[in-house]
């Protein structure tokens, strides 16, 4: 348990026992956190710094200074996208002019750090596109010469810069073409919207290789065979290279390799991985 859950519950202990209100309770507990996090991030303890801001905000997102501590953690820590969504909230919630010294300094830090990362995304953009770029012909090369090695060593790639530009949502999995479900290690809330990709080429069959939409022709119940496919509390979602779906429920998603007759059947002879690409929208 991190420490500073003792500190924030013993002023709560204390607060409750000197009859504070509840409501009082709950601005001297926000407030007593904002000081325990200012402590973390003065002593370089970051992610209990985020962790502790965090639940700060969800219970009251109005107050400037919160997020631009927040927007300086992620600076620390080098998550630009992460800091300057911070930024751009402290912006939001101050004037154009703050009549204030303090609301005058944080925006002009927020205004001024919000410049340096827009400026860095656009190159960081600009030079993601250019290597997709680059990977793409390399990728309808290997394909053409159905190089199976030089086909996986780009999807591990490809799924690695696409997991950076957002680390703390987008979630990458293996998927083996031999072997039955395979957890995701990523759980959808019913009613909430997702993406699924898979790059990548395996061998369904002796022989036989295809990408993640499967062998064209060859078909069942649950698409192309080869096909990577779903498994969400027992109803099967066809993939193949992309999909998006709203959760009918919640739960853990499964994922295997489409084979005929049956999902059991096949298996000992098919290898290969794919790599699946998951993403809440």
């Amino acid at each position: 348990m991190p420490r500073w859950y003792l500190v924030v519950g013993l002023g709560l202990l204390v607060l409750v026992g000197r009859g504070a209100t509840l409501g009082a309770a709950d601005a001297s507990v926000d407030d007593a956190k904002r000081k325990l996090a200012a402590q973390m991030f003065a002593e370089s303890h970051l992610k209990d710094a985020e962790a502790i801001l965090k639940e700060v905000i969800a219970h009251d997102d109005t107050q400037y200074r919160d997020h631009l501590m927040l927007g300086q953690i992620y600076d620390k820590l080098q998550m630009p996208e992460q800091a300057a969504d911070q930024y751009r909230r402290v912006l939001t919630l101050l004037p154009d002019r703050p009549t204030d010294r303090d609301g005058f300094k944080a925006r002009s830090q927020a205004d001024a750090r919000l410049k340096v990362l827009d400026a860095m995304s656009a190159k960081i953009n600009e030079a993601i596109e250019e290597f997709g770029k680059k990977l793409d012909s390399l990728s309808r090369e290997a394909m053409q010469q159905r190089n199976l090695p030089s086909i996986q060593k780009i999807a591990i790639v490809r799924a690695a810069l696409w997991k950076a530009q957002k680390p703390e949502t987008r979630v990458t999995v293996d998927i083996a073409a031999g072997k039955q479900w395979q957890a995701a290690g990523f759980a959808v809330v019913a009613g909430h919207k997702y993406h699924i990709a898979a790059i990548g080429a395996w061998k369904p069959t002796p022989g036989v290789s295809c990408g993640a939409d499967g062998i064209s022709g060859q078909t069942n119940v649950n698409g192309n065979i080869g096909s990577v496919m779903c498994d969400l509390a027992g109803s099967v979602i066809p993939v193949g290279v992309q999909t998006e779906f709203t959760a009918k429920a919640s739960g853990e998603l499964l994922f295997a390799c489409n084979l005929d007759p049956d999902i059991k059947v096949g298996r000992a002879t098919a290898s290969g991985n794919v790599i699946v690409l998951i993403e809440p929208l």
